[in-house]
């Protein structure tokens, strides 16, 4: 989505984003549309058979002090919270991706986004209108109830105008959260930087206060659990593009989870670099350069080393070598060329390696000098 909002901004097409929001989707998608969608994507009579068997027939109850209804069964609902409930949801819900012939979808089970290109603002915004009719259309006739309070439009180097839908209206944002990514129309990330940190600093007081009779390895686990996960849940989409004093803000936030993990004062000059390599912890660069090359070797591994070549074997071809990507504008900050950069970086060892953990712990080890 990125790669496609940032081209088509810099060859001077004006983008917008609008993202629908439907009411309890989980619990009022029908299994009918489902097991119907499972059947036109060619899903095999065993696995249709196994889902209606799995979606339907489940009984349900109220429960309010001690007194509980009679149960009752339901024809619509995939239960949120189940493991494959997310996929019962897109599968049930891929139709949307093809409803409007303008807009470019990027769904993830009740979580979606459109964006519409235009050469102008008048042309974005008709769009922008055609669009939200045409989805509101899609979610009455599949049975869900558009939530337009909760629905969110956004323009890139502009302000579109509102949308109206139902006597509704959805005011343009300056940033739409996304899949717990914060997309801002400036194509910035300082808003999802302070985000991140504000999490950071509240699991860190955590570490401090609940961590306070356990040992320091147990404060280094929640430390990975709290911090680290923070970080590398959308780490491969945010932490290549944000400069260095984004990145050196996150690298603050995270020494105070350090300094909780091994009861520090708060405040005051301590070796906090010596103290990370003490405890094993990367630095937000290195783990960084780990996300990229880790993403880097899925990406290659396998072309690389059945690549058929022709002509003398150099230095570069010896060593698996990509040609260099081209780096101005908007190509700078695709995360696909900063993975080829990343190949380029590898070991030799890991890109030869045919096994992923293998080749991944190669990597570790190459980067991390602890």
């Amino acid at each position: 989505m990125f790669v496609n909002i940032s081209s088509s901004s810099a060859s001077g097409k004006k983008v917008a984003l609008i993202g629908l929001d439907a009411s309890a989707a989980f619990d009022c998608l029908s299994h009918e549309v489902i097991l119907t969608s499972m059947k036109i994507l060619g899903v095999g009579p065993k696995m249709i058979n196994w889902t209606k068997n799995f979606i339907e027939g489940s009984t349900q109850f109220v429960e309010i002090n001690g007194h509980r209804s009679e149960g009752y069964t339901t024809s619509i609902g995939v239960r949120q919270g189940r493991r494959i409930s997310p996929d019962y949801f897109s599968i049930g819900t891929l139709t949307a991706a093809f409803w409007s012939a303008v807009a470019e979808s990027f769904l993830y089970a009740d979580d979606g986004m459109n964006v519409v290109y235009a050469d102008s603002i008048e042309e974005c915004n008709a769009l922008l209108q055609a669009v939200a009719l045409d989805l509101a259309n899609w979610y009455d006739l599949v049975g869900l109830s558009l939530n337009v309070k909760k629905s969110e439009v956004m323009g890139f180097g502009f302000t579109p105008n509102p949308i109206v839908l139902n006597n509704e209206t959805i005011l343009p944002s300056k940033a739409i959260k996304f899949l717990g990514l914060n997309i801002q129309s400036d194509l910035k990330w300082n808003v999802h930087v302070d985000a991140i940190c504000n999490k950071i600093r509240a699991s860190a007081g955590r570490i401090r206060f609940e961590g306070q009779n356990h040992r320091v390895k147990d404060r280094r686990q929640l430390y990975f659990a709290w911090m680290q996960g923070c970080l590398l849940a959308n780490g491969l989409a945010f932490l290549p593009r944000i400069n260095t004093s984004e990145k050196n803000k996150i690298q603050v936030a995270c020494n105070s989870a350090i300094r909780a993990v091994l009861r520090l004062p708060r405040f005051g000059k301590v070796p906090i670099n010596a103290h990370r390599n003490q405890l094993r912890i990367p630095s937000v660069e290195d783990l960084t350069k780990k996300l990229l090359q880790e993403a880097a070797w899925m990406k290659y591994h396998s072309s690389m080393l059945n690549q058929s070549l022709s002509g003398p074997t150099t230095r570069s071809r010896s060593n698996l070598m990509k040609i260099h990507p081209l780096q101005t504008g908007y190509h700078n900050q695709m995360i696909s060329t900063k993975c080829d950069i990343a190949w380029n970086d590898l070991p030799k060892e890991a890109k030869m390696e045919p096994s992923k953990n293998k080749a991944f712990n190669i990597i570790k080890k190459s980067i991390y000098k602890f």
